[in-house]
């Protein structure tokens, strides 16, 4: 499977459950490449920002999901021009597979997410992230991204 090149612009997401995605499961293989989001608002969202190579829903098999090795590489995700409010646990995960240089290359400029107050405590206006790269400028909560050149 590959998927590269492909921009959404100009979007609201308003009371969805999950707004950005990525998502991959293990054992898979193949890229996700130079994928943009920009100029997106967000209207308490559940979860704004999700990248994650760890997708395995309970509803699509039994038992407990296995860490396998392979992976569908994710590179080049850049996250601009995103703001509001949401009304989920994060502002954002960025959850990748253990396989080295796995999924790098995400950058998030001018991002400015924010609990909804009404329904979420300030506590959890904050990223989550597991072995995610990347590079941040002017980004609310602050980002948790490993800078790539950390490799």
């Amino acid at each position: 499977a590959y998927v590269s090149n492909i921009t959404f612009r100009r979007l609201t997401f308003n009371g969805t459950s999950t707004s950005i995605r990525i998502k991959t499961w293990q054992g898979g293989h193949g890229l996700v490449k130079n994928i943009t989001y920009e100029d997106i608002v967000m209207i308490k969202a559940g979860l704004p920002i999700y990248i994650t190579q760890y997708y395995c829903p309970g509803s699509q098999h039994s038992g407990q999901c296995k860490n396998m090795t392979g992976v569908v590489k994710i590179a080049g995700v850049t996250i601009r021009n995103v703001s509001g409010t949401h009304a989920g646990v994060y502002a954002g995960q960025f959850l990748c597979s253990d396989t080295a240089r796995s999924c790098e290359g995400i950058v998030l400029e001018n991002v400015h997410l924010i609990a909804d107050r009404a329904n979420v405590p300030s506590s959890s206006n904050r990223f989550i992230c597991w072995k995610a790269h990347g590079e941040a400028t002017n980004v609310m909560p602050t980002p948790c991204l490993t800078a790539s050149s950390d490799l």
